[in-house]
């Protein structure tokens, strides 16, 4: 998607990003913590 700050992106829109990232943060940090079990 191109820059569209402000275009059709609503509060929610931007609460659901937030959410997501968050997820995807957590996701990584889990996969993360399993590789470094796997390694040892």
């Amino acid at each position: 998607m191109a820059n569209q700050n402000t275009v059709g992106i609503t509060d929610d829109d931007i609460k659901k990003a937030k959410e997501y990232k968050d997820a995807m943060n957590a996701l990584k940090t889990s996969i993360i913590g399993v590789n470094s079990k796997l390694q040892r």
